[in-house]
């Protein structure tokens, strides 16, 4: 998995549906670059050492990703290429086509843009 700096991933998060009317949205969940566990229709899995092909959702288009790294999430939505930080500090910022939606004096998001940018 991508560790990039200060940022160390931990968990990544595919989700492949947006049904908000469901109490868990389809998904799957990557620890260590391993297939872990996926949610597919209400149905759960766990797996010891799977790979991709043994995903319910092996060959669909993710819709979002969710990094859970050491300084916060970075979740991704795939179909129009934003980010939205959500720092372990509890700020919370947007980051579209290259630039940071809000004023960062700081450099609270300075590791996660280096880290999307590696991607």
């Amino acid at each position: 998995m991508n560790n990039i700096e200060n940022v160390n991933v931990s968990e990544t998060h595919y989700y492949y549906s947006n049904d908000f009317n469901v109490e868990e949205q389809d998904k799957e969940i990557w620890v260590d670059g391993k297939l872990a566990y996926t949610i597919h229709k209400g149905l759960e899995m766990e797996y010891d050492d799977a790979k991709q092909s043994d995903s319910p959702f092996y060959g669909l288009e993710i819709l979002q990703t969710v990094y859970i790294t050491n300084k916060g999430n970075i979740q991704f939505n795939n179909k129009d290429g934003s980010y939205y930080f959500f720092h372990s500090n509890g700020k919370m910022a947007t980051y579209i086509n290259g630039e940071l939606m809000i004023e960062d004096p700081n450099g609270k998001f300075d590791d996660f843009i280096k880290f999307v940018n590696s991607l």
